[in-house]
Protein backbone atom coordinates (compact mmCIF):
# COMPACT_ATOMS: atom_id res chain seq x y z
CA UNK A 1 0.00 0.00 0.00
CA UNK A 2 0.78 3.25 -0.80
CA UNK A 3 2.59 6.23 1.78
CA UNK A 4 1.41 8.91 -0.77
CA UNK A 5 -2.26 10.76 -0.16
CA UNK A 6 -5.05 9.19 -2.01
CA UNK A 7 -5.69 10.68 -5.41
CA UNK A 8 -8.68 8.82 -6.74
CA UNK A 9 -11.74 7.21 -5.03
CA UNK A 10 -13.21 4.31 -6.82
CA UNK A 11 -16.47 2.98 -5.21
CA UNK A 12 -18.71 0.20 -6.13
CA UNK A 13 -21.80 0.77 -4.61
CA UNK A 14 -23.83 -1.98 -2.63
CA UNK A 15 -27.23 -3.22 -3.63
CA UNK A 16 -29.71 -4.53 -0.80
CA UNK A 17 -30.02 -7.96 -2.71
CA UNK A 18 -26.65 -8.31 -2.31
CA UNK A 19 -26.32 -7.47 1.33
CA UNK A 20 -25.88 -3.75 1.45
CA UNK A 21 -22.23 -3.86 1.37
CA UNK A 22 -20.24 -0.66 -0.84
CA UNK A 23 -16.64 -1.86 -1.55
CA UNK A 24 -13.97 1.36 -1.89
CA UNK A 25 -10.74 2.10 -2.65
CA UNK A 26 -8.08 4.62 -2.86
CA UNK A 27 -5.13 4.90 -5.55
CA UNK A 28 -2.39 7.61 -5.28
CA UNK A 29 -1.11 9.94 -7.95
CA UNK A 30 0.97 7.10 -9.19
CA UNK A 31 -2.10 4.75 -9.76
CA UNK A 32 -0.29 2.61 -6.98
CA UNK A 33 -3.39 1.32 -4.13
CA UNK A 34 -3.33 3.35 -1.22
CA UNK A 35 -6.19 1.32 0.73
CA UNK A 36 -9.32 -0.13 0.53
CA UNK A 37 -12.13 -1.55 2.30
CA UNK A 38 -16.31 -1.75 2.96
CA UNK A 39 -19.53 -0.09 4.45
CA UNK A 40 -22.68 -1.41 5.15
CA UNK A 41 -25.96 0.87 2.98
CA UNK A 42 -26.70 1.84 6.89
CA UNK A 43 -23.55 3.62 7.69
CA UNK A 44 -23.35 4.94 3.96
CA UNK A 45 -23.18 8.59 4.53
CA UNK A 46 -21.54 9.03 7.43
CA UNK A 47 -18.63 7.52 5.84
CA UNK A 48 -18.93 8.82 2.07
CA UNK A 49 -18.17 12.66 3.81
CA UNK A 50 -15.04 10.51 5.58
CA UNK A 51 -13.99 9.27 2.17
CA UNK A 52 -15.31 11.67 -0.35
CA UNK A 53 -12.04 13.90 0.28
CA UNK A 54 -11.67 17.45 -1.34
CA UNK A 55 -7.75 16.84 -1.80
CA UNK A 56 -9.03 14.25 -4.33
CA UNK A 57 -8.57 14.67 -8.13
CA UNK A 58 -12.05 12.55 -9.00
CA UNK A 59 -14.27 9.90 -7.40
CA UNK A 60 -15.50 7.32 -9.94
CA UNK A 61 -18.10 5.10 -9.32
CA UNK A 62 -20.07 1.99 -11.32
CA UNK A 63 -23.05 3.23 -12.28
CA UNK A 64 -26.29 1.63 -12.24
CA UNK A 65 -29.48 1.60 -14.15
CA UNK A 66 -32.64 -0.36 -14.55
CA UNK A 67 -32.17 -2.45 -17.21
CA UNK A 68 -35.60 -3.14 -19.53
CA UNK A 69 -35.02 -6.63 -19.76
CA UNK A 70 -34.71 -6.77 -15.36
CA UNK A 71 -37.64 -5.03 -14.82
CA UNK A 72 -39.46 -7.81 -13.18
CA UNK A 73 -36.26 -8.20 -10.79
CA UNK A 74 -36.06 -4.43 -9.91
CA UNK A 75 -40.18 -4.21 -9.56
CA UNK A 76 -41.13 -2.47 -6.33
CA UNK A 77 -37.56 -1.78 -5.45
CA UNK A 78 -36.76 1.36 -3.93
CA UNK A 79 -33.76 1.75 -6.01
CA UNK A 80 -30.94 1.80 -3.49
CA UNK A 81 -27.96 1.73 -5.37
CA UNK A 82 -29.49 4.70 -6.95
CA UNK A 83 -29.82 6.50 -4.07
CA UNK A 84 -26.51 5.65 -3.11
CA UNK A 85 -25.04 7.30 -6.51
CA UNK A 86 -27.01 10.20 -5.69
CA UNK A 87 -25.14 10.74 -2.21
CA UNK A 88 -21.93 10.00 -4.09
CA UNK A 89 -22.33 12.68 -6.49
CA UNK A 90 -24.08 15.70 -3.98
CA UNK A 91 -20.77 15.13 -1.25
CA UNK A 92 -18.44 15.29 -4.47
CA UNK A 93 -20.39 18.61 -5.34
CA UNK A 94 -20.09 20.03 -1.47
CA UNK A 95 -16.63 19.29 -2.03
CA UNK A 96 -15.78 20.22 -5.18
CA UNK A 97 -14.67 17.29 -6.09
CA UNK A 98 -15.25 16.09 -10.01
CA UNK A 99 -16.84 12.18 -10.45
CA UNK A 100 -16.71 9.56 -13.15
CA UNK A 101 -19.30 6.65 -13.65
CA UNK A 102 -17.97 2.99 -15.05
CA UNK A 103 -19.79 0.25 -16.59
CA UNK A 104 -20.06 -2.46 -13.96
CA UNK A 105 -18.45 -5.07 -17.02
CA UNK A 106 -15.43 -3.05 -16.98
CA UNK A 107 -15.10 -4.77 -13.43
CA UNK A 108 -14.02 -7.65 -15.11
CA UNK A 109 -11.66 -6.37 -17.08
CA UNK A 110 -10.22 -5.03 -13.79
CA UNK A 111 -9.86 -8.31 -12.60
CA UNK A 112 -8.36 -9.72 -15.82
CA UNK A 113 -5.71 -7.07 -15.61
CA UNK A 114 -4.77 -7.73 -12.22
CA UNK A 115 -4.67 -11.42 -12.80
CA UNK A 116 -6.91 -12.68 -10.31
CA UNK A 117 -10.37 -13.52 -10.25
CA UNK A 118 -13.50 -11.95 -8.21
CA UNK A 119 -13.66 -13.71 -5.02
CA UNK A 120 -16.32 -15.62 -4.20
CA UNK A 121 -17.06 -14.39 -0.68
CA UNK A 122 -19.54 -11.64 -0.62
CA UNK A 123 -18.25 -10.69 2.85
CA UNK A 124 -14.88 -9.59 1.44
CA UNK A 125 -15.59 -8.95 -2.52
CA UNK A 126 -16.93 -5.27 -2.78
CA UNK A 127 -13.61 -3.80 -1.86
CA UNK A 128 -11.94 -6.17 -4.59
CA UNK A 129 -14.66 -5.24 -7.01
CA UNK A 130 -13.69 -1.18 -5.96
CA UNK A 131 -9.81 -2.20 -6.69
CA UNK A 132 -10.72 -3.55 -10.56
CA UNK A 133 -12.57 -0.71 -11.11
CA UNK A 134 -9.37 1.46 -10.63
CA UNK A 135 -7.33 -1.09 -11.94
CA UNK A 136 -9.51 -0.45 -15.34
CA UNK A 137 -9.94 3.15 -15.62
CA UNK A 138 -6.16 4.06 -14.21
CA UNK A 139 -5.04 1.66 -17.27
CA UNK A 140 -7.80 2.99 -19.70
CA UNK A 141 -6.76 6.60 -18.88
CA UNK A 142 -2.75 6.30 -19.24
CA UNK A 143 -2.17 6.53 -14.95
CA UNK A 144 -1.02 3.23 -14.87
CA UNK A 145 0.94 1.44 -17.35
CA UNK A 146 -0.31 -2.16 -19.13
CA UNK A 147 0.76 -5.31 -16.43
CA UNK A 148 1.46 -2.43 -13.80
CA UNK A 149 -0.67 -4.86 -11.33
CA UNK A 150 0.87 -8.43 -13.00
CA UNK A 151 4.48 -7.46 -11.99
CA UNK A 152 5.59 -10.34 -9.87
CA UNK A 153 3.09 -12.90 -11.04
CA UNK A 154 4.28 -16.00 -13.07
Amino acid sequence: MSDLPPAYLFLDPGDSKYGGVTGWAYFDANGDIHSMGQFHSSVSTGELQTLILPTLTLVVYEGYINAGYKTSTHAWSKNETSQLIGKIKTLCELVNVKWAEVRNTEMSVGYAWMGMEQPKNHAISHQWDAVAHGVCWLQKNGINEAGKFLKGKT
